[in-house]
C-alpha cells in the first residue's frame, strides 16, 4: 500500500533526454489534495479553439502569444492522405508560466528532481470530426514566448512529445518519446521568443534539468500548526528567476521537504496552499536559501481571487 507522502506525487510522463539517452524521465504532477482538487480544476489553463483553410499557409495566434504556423498539406488523415482543403479547426493549450503550471498541477520535474520549463503546448486538429496527423515531410513552425524573467539555457533545451490526449489524467503515466530537434531563441530588444519545428501534434514539451554548481543543502518546510498537512495542503518550492518547481511532500507531521538538495545562498519562493473546512489559506515566503535550510510557513485566510492574484508574483 501506498504511503500517504508518495501519494503527494503523481509520475505522470516519462521522457528522455537527449544528452542522456539511457536515462528515462518522469515529469511529477502534484496529485493535489482533495480539497483542492475543483479549485485546480476551474482554474487550469482553457483550451483555445481556431479554424484554419487547409488550402493556404495559416497562422494560429495564442492567448498567450504562441504562434504556429500550419502550411498547406502539412496536416493528414488517419489513413495518411494529406489534407489540402476544408476548414480545420485547432485546439490549443498554452502552459508557460509557473501559475500556469501550478493551478493545472503540472510542475517541471522529473524523477523527483527540477527541470527548467520553456513551456508546454497543447496541439490536436480536427476535420469533420476527424482527428488528423502531421505529414512526415512537412514543416509546423512553433514560437512561444520567452518570460522576461525567465530567460533559460537554450543551449540545453530540446523538444520532447507526448501522444497522450491529456497530461491532466491522474490515472496513466504517459511516455514520452526521444526528444527530436533543438530550440532557437530569438532575442529582439525586449522581444524573446523560441522557435522550433514539430514532427507531432498533441503535448509538446521543452526543458532541460536544474543543475547549479556550488554547495548545497538539504531544504525542508514546516506549516505553523498539524492541522495544515499533507490532506489539504500542498506546497511548493519555486527557484527564482527561471521556470523552475518542485513539489514538497511530507516527510513528517506538517514537514515538508524535498529529495533534490538546493544552492546555498538561491533566491526561492516556498508557496503553501490549503483549503481547510472550505477556507483557503496560503503562505508566501520570499528567502535565500541558507544551510540545512528549514523554512516556516504561517497559513493566513485567503479568497480565491486573492490566491490566483498571489500566484502571479512567482518570479
Amino acid at each position: 500500500m501506498e504511503s500517504p507522502k508518495l501519494k503527494y506525487f503523481l509520475a505522470l510522463v516519462v521522457l528522455i533526454l537527449l544528452n542522456s539517452c539511457q536515462k528515462k524521465e518522469v515529469i511529477n504532477v502534484v496529485n493535489p489534495p482533495s480539497e483542492l482538487v475543483s479549485f485546480i480544476a476551474e482554474n487550469m489553463p482553457k483550451s483555445q479553439f481556431f479554424t484554419i483553410d487547409a488550402s493556404t499557409l495559416s497562422y494560429v495566434n495564442g492567448a498567450q502569444n504562441s504562434n504556429i504556423a500550419f502550411p498547406s498539406g502539412c496536416l493528414k488523415t488517419p489513413d495518411g492522405r494529406p489534407v489540402y482543403t476544408g476548414k480545420i479547426e485547432i485546439e490549443l493549450k498554452e502552459l508557460f508560466t509557473k501559475k500556469d503550471m501550478l493551478l493545472s498541477g503540472i510542475l517541471p520535474t522529473a524523477n523527483n528532481l527540477m527541470l527548467v520549463s520553456g513551456g508546454e503546448i497543447y496541439m490536436r486538429a480536427m476535420l469533420n470530426g476527424v482527428e488528423l496527423g502531421k505529414v512526415d515531410t512537412a514543416e509546423i513552425k512553433v514560437t512561444i514566448p520567452v518570460l522576461d524573467n525567465l530567460l533559460a539555457d537554450t543551449t540545453q533545451m530540446r523538444v520532447f512529445y507526448s501522444d497522450a490526449s491529456t497530461l491532466f489524467s491522474s490515472k496513466s503515466a504517459n511516455q514520452w518519446g526521444d526528444p527530436k530537434g533543438n530550440v532557437t531563441r530569438v532575442d529582439s530588444g525586449s522581444n524573446h521568443r523560441y522557435i522550433f519545428n514539430i514532427e507531432k501534434l498533441n503535448w509538446i514539451n521543452c526543458d532541460y534539468f536544474y543543475n547549479e554548481g556550488g554547495a548545497k543543502t538539504i531544504v525542508s518546510a514546516v506549516t505553523q500548526d498539524t492541522s495544515f498537512n499533507i490532506k489539504n495542503t500542498m506546497i511548493i518550492l519555486s527557484i527564482d528567476g527561471i521556470n523552475s518547481m518542485i513539489p514538497m511532500f511530507e516527510a513528517a507531521n506538517h514537514v515538508f521537504t524535498i529529495a533534490q538538495e538546493i544552492p546555498i545562498g538561491k533566491a526561492v519562493t516556498f508557496v503553501a496552499i490549503a483549503n481547510k473546512n472550505n477556507q483557503f489559506y496560503v503562505a508566501y515566503s520570499e528567502t535565500q536559501i541558507g544551510k540545512n535550510h528549514k523554512q516556516g510557513l504561517t497559513m493566513i485566510p485567503i479568497t480565491p481571487d486573492q490566491l490566483k492574484a498571489q500566484l502571479d508574483k512567482l518570479k
